[in-house]
């Protein structure tokens, strides 16, 4: 996917998520056959756990390309039109 060894390096030292300081609404969309999908469930459960407002689009089928989707998309736009006034 283009990501150096830098990168990875950085994202092995990335700190935790404290997600007492996530405020604002959260959107994740991820697809079930993205290799990151267990990180996803974790985040999103972990996030619900601690009472974030989050929304978690588990696409089943889809995998990292996001964008290969055009109605998850607009379904992501869709949300984003909920929190715009």
């Amino acid at each position: 996917m283009g990501m150096t060894y830098l990168y990875h390096a950085d994202a092995l030292q990335y700190a935790k998520h404290d997600y007492i300081k996530i405020k604002t609404p959260f959107l994740s969309v991820v697809g079930s056959e993205d290799p990151m999908i267990e990180s996803a469930d974790a985040f999103a459960q972990k996030s619900l756990e601690a009472g974030v407002n989050i929304t978690y689009l588990r696409v089943e089928g889809m995998d990292h390309y996001v964008r290969r989707r055009p109605d998850i998309v607009e379904k992501s736009f869709a949300w984003l039109k909920e929190y715009i006034h």
